[in-house]
């Protein structure tokens, strides 16, 4: 796979900016007429949701002058926040750091009703917040506290009941709660995107830190102003139109550019293996590895993994990456299981709503397997984003958001078709032409032959292919790389090139011969002793050697053929022999033209194709990746193919070129795609 990646940030303003929408405090200060007990105080938050590209490295976009998205205004609505303070696991100085052993001092919560408005390149919501202390003895006053907020958990207070009645009161225990869900509402009416601290700032060398130091005497209208800067949980992937293409329609070229031998037209597209069983609710990352291939996650240390800590790139290239995003599941995704998501168990503890509820198994939608492409395509098309015949949604380079997913990442080992988040397309194959049986100079021969897609009033052809050219009525098969109409098309080519050689007048066998009308006229001994015969276990359908086989003993038989010989009783569905079922798997047949295309989605390209590095394939938080195909150089998956959980990332099958580029929101944009 050739692709182009370069990698984009999402990072967050530093200081409230010139949108500012002022929080309701909510019932009683936010307090739900619940009295809390330990000691109280006020702070104001500034919620930061706005982007700033990186200079050089990580998670930075294709070009230093792209400021990323900004978002829509139901990804970046802020209804509720959660504040809570830590401090060192010693207490003897301001938090510089968010580790295992940190302690969680004191939570606050404020709802707000009423939706976010603006355009601007990043929005503030302004809060009063009121704190609860959860140590009655601490002595808050004149202290700095880092800050942990959350936003959009629900009208209920859910985080900050569980740490004020100390059920979550250090670092690890924090990091470890899951969030089950990443944003509410349907597809297309997506809400209350989840979003949490984020510590660092992409675009200068400094470091975020989100602190506040706190008076005792502090009240609603002189609360001492922090600033906070948060991302979301979840993560987006669009398609867009391609400038290589028309209505999502592609030339498929031969050995020669100039020589086009088919085109296709990209229909459909949906998502496979989308994470739906939660995600940390905090980031954290892995320590740092050795180098960019890598091939295993390090372990977690006795400290954990790195809490509200980035990816670590190669600086020189900003490509490269040396270190790995963690979902609650990476480490325990393996070969073995890769068919069997039910044993890939969860490290984490409960999610944040419920202490007895344990999100302990990996579960996906769309799991990228099942019987053929076919029932799995039908299975999942209720998500599918139309493309060819939907193309005003695509013009002035406008994307289309096919879904939101959770965090699924995977180390470069086990980069399988079976956990990483892909794109699944769903095409129309149009050959310029296949081979067929025609008449030439009075005999039949096997030569290639236009593909009649006139069917239309319009007569369009092959030339004319557009968005509304209809293959319902047209299949073909595939052997040994070349494309026929039909099995006589590719019976006939080997028969005939087993009895070439043959004397003048001996009889020369046919794919007709073989049909319910023509089948009973042959003896068997005739057969049994022909130069076609002698070839029979070559016969590309196993039916000559089936026959051969049933008749083995009757060579000198005057006897004829039965119906029940003819070429389509034996080479069917219901009654293949295991030979037969073996040979047909190598002629592929493709109904009405349709074929599919699999493109695993890549965080972070080491522009090697057959090497899988780390962070290569991923979905990370915050990020979109953006998909358009730039080329498509071969025919897709047929209906009838197998979808194969143990596939590789690294496939040697290129069929599909993307260009991956990732900006803000972070964008990752797959955008020259080779099918």
């Amino acid at each position: 796979m050739k692709l182009k990646s370069t990698l984009w940030a999402l990072a967050f303003a530093c200081a409230a900016v010139s949108c500012s929408d002022d929080l309701d405090e909510g019932p009683n200060n936010g307090n739900n007429g619940q009295e809390m007990n330990g000691t109280k105080t006020f702070m104001q938050v500034s919620i930061n949701t706005g982007v700033v590209t990186r200079a050089t490295g990580g998670e930075v976009g294709d070009s230093s002058s792209d400021k990323g998205e900004t978002g829509k205004s139901n990804e970046y609505e802020v209804k509720d926040v959660t504040v809570v303070l830590f401090k060192n696991a010693s207490g003897t100085a301001a938090p510089t750091t968010f580790n295992y052993d940190s302690k969680l001092v004191a939570a606050g919560y404020v709802q707000t009703p009423g939706t976010s408005t603006g355009t601007e390149n990043w929005h503030n919501r302004v809060a009063t917040v009121e704190i609860d202390i959860t140590d009655a003895s601490e002595d808050f006053d004149g202290k700095t506290y880092g800050i942990i907020a959350v936003t959009n958990l629900g009208s209920a207070e859910k985080l900050k009941n569980r740490i004020k009645s100390d059920d979550i009161n250090t670092g690890s225990k924090l990091a470890n709660l899951l969030q089950e869900k990443a944003w509410s509402g349907t597809s297309g009416n997506e809400t209350d995107f989840i979003m949490s601290t984020h510590n660092d700032q992409y675009g200068t060398d400094t470091k975020l830190f989100d602190c506040v130091t706190l008076h005792a005497n502090a009240t609603s209208e002189n609360a001492p102003r922090a600033d906070v800067h948060v991302e979301r949980l979840a993560a987006k992937v669009r398609i867009g139109a391609h400038t290589n293409a028309s209505q999502f329609i592609y030339s498929v070229e031969g050995e020669n550019a100039s020589d086009v031998i088919a085109k296709v037209r990209l229909d459909e597209v949906q998502l496979v293996n989308k994470q739906d069983r939660g995600t940390y609710l905090l980031k954290r990352v892995s320590e740092n590895v050795t180098d960019e291939i890598t091939k295993t996650i390090p372990a977690q240390g006795t400290n954990g993994d790195n809490y509200l800590a980035n990816e670590v790139w190669n600086s020189a290239t900003g490509q490269t990456a040396f270190n790995y995003v963690i979902d609650p599941w990476s480490r325990n995704k393996v070969k073995l299981i890769a068919e069997n998501k039910s044993g890939i168990e969860s490290t984490a503890g409960s999610d944040i709503t419920n202490t007895t509820n344990q999100i302990t198994t990996l579960s996906y939608t769309n799991d990228y397997t099942g019987t053929n492409f076919s029932s799995l395509w039908t299975t999942i098309s209720n998500g599918a984003i139309t493309l060819a015949n939907n193309e005003t949604d695509f013009t002035n380079s406008e994307k289309k958001t096919i879904s939101y997913t959770l965090e699924n990442t995977v180390s470069a080992e086990d980069s399988q078709a079976g956990y990483m988040t892909g794109a699944l397309f769903k095409a129309t194959y149009f050959p310029k032409e296949y081979m067929a049986v025609i008449e030439e100079d009075g005999q039949q021969v096997v030569r290639p032959i236009p593909v009649d897609y006139n069917g239309g009033a319009e007569g369009e052809g092959f030339d004319n292919i557009d968005k509304d050219t209809d293959a319902s009525n047209i299949n073909f098969y595939v052997y040994n790389g070349n494309v026929y109409k039909n099995h006589e098309a590719i019976f006939n080519e080997y028969v005939w090139n087993e009895q070439k050689n043959m004397a003048s007048g001996v009889k020369v066998y046919e794919y007709s011969d073989f049909n319910a009308t023509n089948v009973t006229k042959i003896k068997i001994k005739d057969l049994m002793g022909s130069t076609l015969m002698q070839g029979a276990a070559n016969d590309p359908f196993g039916y000559l050697q089936a026959l051969k086989t049933k008749y083995k003993d009757q060579t000198t038989s005057d006897n004829n053929l039965t119906a029940d010989d003819a070429f389509d009783q034996i080479v069917s569905a219901t009654s293949e022999s295991e030979d037969i079922k073996k040979k047909l798997a190598a002629i592929t047949l493709y109904e009405d033209c349709i074929c599919y295309y699999p493109y695993w989605i890549k965080h972070a390209d080491n522009n090697k194709t057959t090497d899988m590095g780390v962070m290569e394939f991923g979905i990370v938080r915050n990020n979109i990746y953006d998909l358009a195909v730039s080329k498509i150089t071969k025919l897709g998956l047929s209906g009838t193919d197998v979808p194969d959980p143990t596939e590789p990332g690294e496939s040697k099958e290129l069929r599909f070129i993307v260009d991956i580029n990732v900006k803000n929101w972070v964008v990752r944009s797959n955008s020259d795609i080779i099918l």
